[in-house]
């Protein structure tokens, strides 16, 4: 940490990098009363996480904070362990993630339901028509009971995972899509099936492919990454 003097006072190099804002996303945005879940905080230029503390702060618990190894495109991720009690207040908060090159501040809801979470996702093949590319995918999705429309909502983000100079796009382009089917494994667990061709055609071979849910509360998942190759 460096210290600086000026004009007879003292500043700190690392309080002035708290004050100042950084662009993070973080993701869900939503918990639900009485669920533990993994906050994902990630973006560039970010060397580390040193806390994440939510205002109001009543009901809400913050525990590890962990470094997730499957970095893409040069953003890094991070983990963050989550818990709203059963009787945590519903509604509107904030949370701030604090770094050693500044603070970002998002804004925070408790709700009624347990938010969808996405734990794996599972690239099947798919294949190629009419000069488009047909992408194929399975996720594995815990939920609230009842929480899943039949052909969920979903954000597919598609971005090459190794972008040349010449590259059209760099950070992921977001689709709207809707699953193709639900199949229920209990209560709480289903596999969501989806089969799409983008609304264009996908120019290369090798992508990383992020995805988002959405249950029938209007609550949007956990973002999970994975590898498409053509």
């Amino acid at each position: 940490m460096m210290v600086l003097f000026l004009s007879g006072l003292l500043f700190s190099t690392a309080a002035l990098a708290a004050d100042k804002e950084v662009k993070l996303q973080v993701e869900p945005t939503r918990i639900g009363q009485g669920q533990m879940l993994r906050l994902q905080i990630s973006g560039k230029d970010i060397s580390g996480v040193q806390s994440v503390q939510f205002n109001p702060s009543d009901g809400v618990t913050v525990g590890e904070i962990s470094e997730d190894d499957q970095a893409l495109a040069g953003v890094k991720i991070w983990l963050a362990a989550v818990t709203a009690g059963p009787g945590a207040s519903l509604g509107k908060r904030s949370v701030a993630v604090t770094t050693p090159e500044g603070t970002a501040r998002k804004n925070f809801e408790i709700v009624a339901q347990p938010v969808p979470v996405i734990s794996d996702l599972k690239v099947e093949p798919g294949g190629k028509g009419y000069g488009f590319s047909r992408i194929v995918f399975r996720l594995a999705v815990e939920h609230a009971p009842a929480a899943l429309p039949n052909k969920p909502e979903l954000a597919v983000g598609l971005a090459p995972s190794r972008p040349s100079r010449l590259a059209l796009f760099k950070s992921p382009i977001y689709y709207a899509v809707k699953a193709k089917s639900v199949e229920p494994v209990d209560e709480r667990h289903s596999i969501v099936h989806v089969d799409w061709v983008p609304s264009g055609q996908v120019m290369g071979s090798d992508f990383n492919l992020s995805v988002f849910l959405k249950d029938k509360f209007k609550s949007w998942s956990n973002r999970l990454d994975g590898r498409l190759t053509f």
